[in-house]
């Protein structure tokens, strides 16, 4: 689950990436009226302490910035608020998007980076 990974497109990476199956939801519009927010379900590709690569069925625009509630073990909730670093066609209908998890001064980062050290430990 853990070490590094060398990518294919050309991506530069500074950190140790964690690959799993962790759970990932971008909400990509806001309830308007009695309507709810919507989520988006994603698959996690690669996870570190700033930032997520996910799979998902719909594109979303390049620097937008969207909530992520991201579930470790079915357990650990995290509410971060990320940027849209990229969105790339990937395969079948499916497009990768990056995601930069942002600094919005309370602990919600801090709290994933502390997640993704003991997710590196284990």
């Amino acid at each position: 689950m853990t070490g590094t990974w060398k990518p294919e497109d050309g991506e530069q990476r500074d950190e140790y990436r964690i690959a799993g199956r962790i759970v990932a939801d971008l909400q990509v519009a806001d309830g308007v009226g009695d309507e709810p927010p919507r989520w988006l379900r994603c698959r996690t590709r690669d996870i570190s302490a700033s930032g997520l690569s996910v799979t998902a069925d719909e594109p979303v625009v390049e620097g937008a910035l969207l909530n992520l509630k991201v579930t470790v073990d079915d357990s650990a909730v995290h509410s971060l608020l990320t940027e849209v670093r990229s969105c790339r066609e990937w395969a079948d209908g499916f497009w990768r998007v990056g995601l930069a998890v942002l600094d919005t001064g309370d602990d919600s980062l801090p709290a994933w980076k502390e997640t993704v050290a003991i997710l590196l430990e284990a």
